[in-house]
């Protein structure tokens, strides 16, 4: 998130949208409570002094003079260029996050009944993540781990995810991959692509149990299958940089690497 906490009395806000479809959002958190604005006044919270609006099509928006009551913070929330508003895999997380950027103090509860109600699609992928580490460890000891692919670097558009077990099994994730699961192992939970140079990066976001290690597999110009090592441990560890592997993408690589003797 682009933050923008400010504590004066006196503040200025725009709800115009902004390049690459995003669109601001201002909280007003005033005595451990969240408060949404959406342009007129909140009774003890904020009063709209003035209002200028400016017509221009799509970008037409509206530029607010507000006057916050004593103790009341302003919180403008913007998503990042192609990214998202909340990134974070989990409400704790982004509970925590908010508190340290804007400097206020409120409740889990407030927080978590407001990124429901303004931000659901965020929060159900959130909660979406917290179950399916409950599902693999209810002690608690199963995390949440994400790894990014991309297309650029002299990469071509095979760029995987393997997701090896402790016993040594493993399963190739596709980065195209919406849903993928392995009961007691890991599962997909969110799948987030940001465009950019040749294509972007996508991250995959996996609930994984403990032991279990995530990593990145590419397929070089020379068509031969790379290995690197991004992700942890289920200890939290940075898993061992792994060797090259033994198969490239000719018939018999690929029927190798699917378990068919040829």
């Amino acid at each position: 998130m682009q933050f923008g906490g400010h504590k004066m009395s006196q503040f200025k806000y725009n709800d115009g949208l902004l390049n690459a479809g995003r669109t601001p959002k201002l909280w007003i958190v005033h005595r451990g409570q969240i408060h949404n604005f959406v342009g007129w006044a909140i009774d003890g919270v904020v009063a709209v002094t003035g209002t200028r609006y400016e017509k221009n099509g799509k970008w037409s928006n509206t530029t607010f003079q507000l006057e916050l009551a004593d103790g009341a913070v302003g919180c403008r929330m913007v998503a990042p260029m192609h990214g998202q508003t909340w990134p974070m895999n989990d409400r704790m997380e982004a509970y925590k996050s908010f508190m340290q950027e804007f400097g206020v103090t409120l409740s889990f509860e407030v927080f978590d009944e407001a990124l429901l109600c303004d931000y659901p699609n965020s929060h159900a992928r959130m909660v979406a993540g917290e179950q399916a580490l409950e599902s693999l460890s209810p002690e608690g000891d199963s995390e949440l781990v994400e790894i990014s692919t991309s297309q650029s670097c002299n990469r071509n558009p095979h760029d995987d995810v393997r997701v090896t077990a402790p016993d040594g099994k493993s399963w190739v994730i596709a980065h195209e991959a919406r849903t993928a699961e392995m009961v007691g192992v890991f599962k997909l939970t969110d799948r987030k692509h940001h465009p950019g140079y040749r294509g972007g990066t996508t991250t995959l976001v996996f609930a994984v149990a403990p032991g279990v290690k995530v990593q990145g597999e590419y397929y070089s110009k020379d068509g031969e299958a790379h290995d690197w090592a991004l992700g942890r441990n289920g200890d939290g560890t940075e898993p061992a940089k792994v060797e090259e592997s033994k198969f490239g993408t000719s018939l018999g690589g690929l029927l190798a690497k699917a378990g068919i003797k040829m």
